[in-house]
């Protein structure tokens, strides 16, 4: 007799995949004696009077230590039968692992009576919500997080259950310990897991800040963990969402706030590692620091929180805060046409001269404050920089050769004023921002570029200046130039032509503000990040044939050479049979201007050179332009669909990282006026000192707690001052549990969405299964109108009940 067979003819939803971790008994060839049989049997019967008497005239075996208690116990789980589960227990059924039965057949009832402290005792083995068996790699509550049980979950939780957070695994580890790594990232990345962990756990951290950790935590992974890179790639996806569902649950302006809010979260994650740990940018503004949960997001490349309008809307309100009393115009900025923002971009670069001075003389007066403001400091440096595009098209104007002992012009000196300001510029972003995050951003990688390439320019000028006024220390310089045969200025003049071209490319980043402009410049670099990634497999190509026909032709250059020093006559070499030459006509063939003449040779006993010659050029060509190239242009199509599917997430994601660029620190002064002594920049430079001491000699240091027992030398501190510390602690407080509360508040609505899909979802379910009995029963040649109503209608009737007992409660 088999469990499955005393149940009822009962079917009950039992995932498969779940089965083994209940350890089901399969007893159809185990004998029962008379006494079981019947014990079973009342089981199945559900007769709990007739349970009690068997038990009340004493068994003559051991339930304890029979197989037979298993089987009893799974049969009243499988039954929904709490009271006869309890009987069992009570008369020395062990649980054991039944605790994962009851998770599966989704009794909240059973897991209730299992975890009563009369019956769970975990020294005899049973099995709790956090346990797992040897060789298992998943606990009872991880399944109910799985099967999305919220009644079990809720419970469990709500209890003080936790699942704890993984270590890396080793590559020294077995196997289990990456499935159980999995498996507890599936259950602590389910968004229901993270909302009942926050509601029932007062230290919990922010759900967002929560949100954000794993995300990364899991973008991490799914490149370690190759064998489970898509599964780590979708719980990543559903972090993202959970973050999302909560910012829309927000019905207020202090709402979106108080969740948006993790600057403290941020702070006192870790006092001993750096903010930018968990953030993208430094924060030096309290604008930035009002923006730190877009900071992080950008971090962790949560890209459908950072568009999502409601975060839009925030980075707006910092952005074109106060700007329309700096404009002086009644209009706001953003309502403002194009021809009005490019006309006062252009009057404002104009009379920025004049507005830097006044900031420089005056920097707490309000038009010295507004040069502040992230839109009016984007201008500045934009206009700014356009100014020195216009220096550098003037420059290119100048045909007179230089020598190296001309003066420099007025304009080739206020060009490398602006290159000496870039510069300047470039070294503070590097300082505020750190190696890490300036690498990550693709035009602080095209200044450095651009800058490096004028400097470069610079140095060639003064090197040539110095070997025209014979410089001492650069006579070994001046003979190696000599050999080379290229002069100083030249290559300085080619160097500059480069930072020129690289200077228009550098402009193109602020079209990332623009609707129209910053979609088709984020394709443009998507493109071309595709075009590296092909010059990786073109270069293997193209270093392959270009050697091999260097190697090729080495024979026939050989005998030209010996044939040369026996006639005495000039050496000739063939085309080649130079590696630059090679490679040179290689490459332009590419584009068709490469001469089949240049592969022949002129001796017949060099035939099969030359026939091996044309037969690898016309693989390479094969290779490059028929397959590579094609190969190319899908990468390029797909990156452009990718790109136009989602053009508007992308662009606000661009959109809003360059401009936290603008709402940190940053500089007021564009270059070259950044070059100007700064009375603000010193008064903030020693601030920064001053603070930094204050920090190592104040007595008391404030942690997460917020109390007394969070300073240090809390007796030395004057009575006035420790008033004034529990008033500002009491008022910190009161914001803490006022946060508390709201974010409670949005975290039940989202679990009450979540419950209501799920019974909508249901309550289609049963619908379809009525139209499919009325259909059966028309087809059998019945009444619909007789046809037995659903056994499901009952559970959907409780299911409202409970519904409306939760939005009341809301």
């Amino acid at each position: 007799m088999s469990l499955s067979n005393l149940a009822k003819g009962k079917t009950k939803r039992k995932p498969s995949a779940y089965l083994s971790f209940d350890d089901e008994v399969d007893s159809s060839d185990v004998c029962y004696n008379a006494q079981q049989r019947e014990l079973l049997e009342l089981i199945k019967e559900q007769d709990v009077k007739g349970v009690r008497a068997f038990f009340a005239r004493g068994p003559t075996f051991e339930l304890s230590r029979h197989e037979i208690g298993k089987v009893a116990l799974r049969l009243a789980i499988f039954n929904e039968r709490t009271d006869i589960a309890e009987i069992l227990l009570e008369n020395g059924v062990r649980i054991g692992n039944a605790l994962f039965s009851a998770v599966i057949e989704g009794s909240k009832e059973c897991v209730e009576l299992f975890l009563d402290k009369r019956f769970f005792n975990r020294l005899k083995g049973d099995i709790g919500p956090t346990d797992r068996q040897d060789g298992f790699f998943m606990s009872p509550l991880m399944l109910a997080v799985q099967l999305k049980d919220y009644d079990i979950i809720q419970y469990m939780v709500g209890e003080g259950f936790r699942i704890d957070r993984p270590e890396d695994a080793d590559a020294s580890e077995d196997e289990i310990q990456f499935l159980l790594h999995i498996n507890s990232y599936r259950a602590l990345a389910n968004p229901l897991y993270m909302a009942y962990s926050y509601l029932y756990n007062q230290q919990s951290e922010h759900p967002i800040f929560t949100a954000f950790n794993l995300h990364e935590t899991l973008d991490r992974k799914a490149k370690v963990d190759h064998e489970f890179k898509r599964d780590y790639g979708a719980l990543s996806k559903g972090c993202e969402e959970f973050a999302v569902s909560l910012l829309e649950q927000c019905r207020t302006m202090d709402e979106i706030k108080i969740l948006t809010d993790v600057q403290q979260e941020i702070v006192h994650k870790d006092t001993n590692k750096r903010e930018t740990q968990y953030t993208e940018f430094c924060e030096e503004t309290e604008e930035a620091k009002d923006l730190a949960f877009l900071n992080m997001a950008i971090r962790n490349n949560n890209t459908k929180l950072v568009a999502h309008p409601y975060s839009q809307l925030r980075l707006n309100i910092v952005l074109h805060n106060g700007i329309s009393q700096f404009f002086c115009c009644k209009q706001t900025w953003r309502s403002s046409s194009l021809l009005s923002k490019a006309v006062y971009s252009i009057c404002h670069t104009l009379l920025f001269p004049f507005l830097a001075m006044i900031y420089l003389v005056a920097p707490s007066l309000s038009l010295s404050v507004g040069l502040a403001n992230p839109v009016v400091k984007f201008i500045s440096h934009t206009g700014s920089f356009a100014v020195f595009l216009v220096l550098l098209i003037c420059s290119a104007f100048q045909d007179q050769f230089n020598t190296g002992m001309d003066a420099p012009s007025i304009l080739e000196w206020l060009v490398f004023l602006w290159v000496v300001g870039l510069a300047v510029q470039e070294l503070k972003v590097f300082y505020y921002q750190g190696a890490n995050l300036y690498r990550r951003q693709w035009w602080n990688l095209v200044s450095l570029l651009m800058i490096t390439f004028f400097l470069l320019s610079y140095c060639f000028q003064i090197i040539a200046y110095g070997l025209v006024r014979s410089w001492a220390i650069l006579d070994q310089f001046g003979k190696l130039v000599s050999s080379l045969g290229y002069q100083p200025i030249l290559i300085a003049n080619s160097l500059y032509t480069v930072g020129m071209v690289l200077s228009f490319f550098h402009i193109s980043s602020a079209f990332q503000v623009n609707a129209t402009f910053g979609p088709l410049q984020l394709s443009l670099y998507r493109l071309f990040r595709d075009v590296l990634k092909f010059l990786v497999f073109f270069a293997l190509l193209f270093i392959a044939f270009g050697f091999s026909l260097r190697k090729l032709y080495s024979q026939y250059n050989s005998v030209l050479y010996q044939l040369a020093k026996v006639n005495g006559t000039s050496r000739q070499e063939h085309h080649f049979a130079r590696v630059d030459k090679s490679l040179g006509s290689l490459f332009w063939s590419l584009f068709g201007l490469t001469d089949l003449d240049t592969l022949a040779i002129d001796k017949p006993e060099f035939g099969i050179t030359q026939q091996t010659g044309v037969a690898l050029f016309g693989f390479y060509q094969v290779l490059i332009v028929v397959i590579a190239f094609n190969m190319l242009i899908a990468m390029m199509s797909r990156s452009f669909e990718t790109i136009v599917e989602e053009e508007d997430v992308h662009w606000k994601v661009s959109r809003t990282r360059m401009w936290m660029n603008w709402v940190n620190k940053g500089s007021v002064l564009p270059p070259p006026y950044n070059l100007i002594p700064n009375p603000t920049d010193l008064a903030y430079v020693i601030k920064r000192m001053k603070d930094k001491y204050q920090s190592q000699a104040t007595p008391y240091v404030a942690n997460n707690n917020n109390d007394k027992k969070s300073f240090k030398n809390w007796a030395e501190v004057s009575r006035e001052e420790q008033d004034v510390l529990k008033i500002n602690l009491s008022a910190a407080e009161d914001r803490r549990k006022y946060k508390r509360e709201v974010l409670e508040q949005i975290v039940e609505r989202y679990l009450h969405q979540v419950r209501e899909e799920s019974r909508q979802e249901d309550f289609e379910n049963i619908k379809d299964i009525k139209n499919i009995q009325e259909l059966m029963w028309q087809e059998l040649g019945g009444h619909a109108d007789g046809f037995p109503r659903s056994p499901l209608r009952r559970s959907f009737r409780a299911q409202k009940s409970v519904q409306i007992t939760e939005e009341t409660s809301l």
